[in-house]
Order: C-alpha cells, then sequence, then structure tokens
C-alpha cells in the first residue's frame, strides 16, 4: 500500500473488508458493488507520478490538478491593497489529489472551517462547505489559496503545520474534488488561460 495516500487507506481497508464479507456470504450483486468500489478508490488515491519542472525563478506553479474555470484581475482585494489576479481551477474527481505550494516560501493558516460538501456552484457552498485557505509568501512574492469541496465523501487533508518553509511543489495537502482559487499580485503576468489543463507539479501559471 506504499503507493497509496495514506488519507485513502481507511476507505481501501473498509472496502476491501466489505468486498471479502460479501465473497464468503455470496451476496452477489453487493460483491460486485463493494469490488467496484474499491477499484474506484484505489484510482483516486493512488500516487499518480508527477515529476517536478524546472522552470525560470519566480515561476509560480500551479498547486492542484485541473481546469482553469475563470480568470479574473479585481481592482480590490482584501490581502492586495493594489489589487490582484483571481484564478478559479476545478478539479475533477480522477484528477492527481494532491495540493502542491505555489513558491518557495512560508506557508501561513488563514482559515480553515469544516462543512458540508454541496456542489461549489451553489450559492450556499461558499458559507457551508468544507474549506482551507493558505498563504506563501517570500521576499518577492505573495499567493493565497482557497481550497473548497465540492460533491465529494471525503474532506480536505492538510499534511503541514501552519508557517512551515516550503519549496515550489512541495505537498502541504490533499483534496478528491472541488475548487481552488488562487490571488496573486495583478502585476504578475500570466501565461495561461480559461479552459486550459494544469498538471500538478508540471504546469505554471507565469
Amino acid at each position: 500500500m506504499s503507493n497509496i495516500f495514506d488519507d485513502g487507506k481507511k476507505y481501501i481497508y473498509t472496502l476491501l473488508g466489505v468486498w471479502i464479507a460479501c465473497m464468503i456470504f455470496d451476496c452477489g450483486f453487493f460483491t460486485f458493488l463493494a469490488f467496484v468500489g474499491l477499484v474506484f478508490m484505489v484510482l483516486v488515491f493512488y500516487k499518480r507520478e508527477r515529476v517536478k519542472m524546472n522552470f525560470q525563478d519566480g515561476s509560480i506553479y500551479s498547486p492542484c490538478e485541473g481546469s482553469i474555470n475563470s480568470i479574473e484581475k479585481l481592482s480590490t482585494c482584501s490581502e492586495f491593497k493594489d489589487g490582484c489576479t483571481k484564478i478559479v481551477i476545478e478539479n475533477e474527481c480522477l484528477s492527481h489529489p494532491l495540493f502542491c505550494a505555489p513558491i518557495d516560501g512560508v506557508m501561513g493558516l488563514v482559515h480553515r472551517q469544516n462543512g458540508a460538501f454541496l456542489k461549489t456552484s451553489t450559492p450556499q457552498s461558499e458559507k457551508l462547505n468544507e474549506k482551507l485557505v493558505v498563504k506563501f509568501k517570500n521576499d518577492n512574492m505573495e499567493i493565497i489559496c482557497e481550497h473548497i469541496v465540492s460533491k465529494s465523501f471525503d474532506g480536505i487533508h492538510l499534511h503541514v503545520n501552519d508557517g512551515a518553509t516550503l519549496q515550489a511543489t512541495d505537498n502541504y495537502g490533499l483534496m478528491v474534488y472541488g475548487t481552488t482559487t488562487l490571488y496573486i499580485p495583478k502585476e504578475v503576468k500570466l501565461n495561461v488561460r480559461v479552459n486550459q489543463k494544469l498538471r500538478v507539479k508540471e504546469s505554471v501559471l507565469n
């Protein structure tokens, strides 16, 4: 099980036990369902290899895997007095679930909220859904990542402590399915577009 994220092992062990029990008691269709669920969990939590691509200094790596839903310039932003750029990334259930640091720097925990797993497009999701907001800061840049769970069976897992010093692409957490919103300084020139697919550790935004 070394190729499975620890966060998913409880689901896999549970379904494996159910599958074995169903086979022993000849439960027919339920045996099949348990097997399908077991395979699904293995696919979700399997540690798919990603190799860090080395780009120039100052590169901002995608903190998660998924597709860019929107890019918006904001003239007012609570954490950036001169405004910022907001990038919304939708990750899918079978996308790589890892969160990785977008830049070298110190990670600070801004807000963590346990909650529901509503679809993020619903009006109540912003207030009710499980959420994690973290800030990455170094001498040259500050970036905020907001992660919100959507229609998932699992929540957000944070793998490092508040105040940890990370290198770009270091793992700091995991989410099976949801939305990640980035807030970056508006002066950063982006080299990505809406609907572009991003790969964690391998895609850069500028």
